[in-house]
């Protein structure tokens, strides 16, 4: 029997309440995955890095993501990393790589290049 990883468990609680907040405008459920200390690096689009949960949360609010995110494939790096191919719902894609500490999403890098 297979148990999934923190890093694995926080990814599907991002992707799920990251799509549940697109069309919403409202972040704060997704930035309350994020520690307090925690970065968010997007690399390919001129945003960021931001720091801690709620200049996280204002940046989704003034940048949000057009579209819902559908895993194409995962790499557990160890029990607190995890790399991930995405597609979304308009035709993007890229990669994310997580990170975690006590729970919540340490660093979240999202490449779109």
């Amino acid at each position: 029997m297979s148990t999934k990883s923190e890093a694995v468990k926080i990814l599907d609680e991002y992707i799920r309440r990251h799509d549940d907040c697109v069309g919403k405008g409202d972040f704060a459920p997704v930035a309350s995955l994020f520690d307090l200390d925690a970065e968010l690096v997007f690399m390919g689009v001129p945003l960021g890095p931001f720091h801690g949960p709620h200049a996280i949360r204002q940046a989704f609010c003034d940048h949000p993501p057009a579209g819902k995110l559908r895993i194409v494939s995962l790499d557990e790096k160890d029990r607190h990393a995890v790399r991930a191919t995405f597609e979304s719902g308009v035709g993007g894609k890229g990669s994310l790589t997580l990170t975690t500490r006590n729970g919540l999403i340490d660093r979240l890098i999202i490449d779109l290049r």
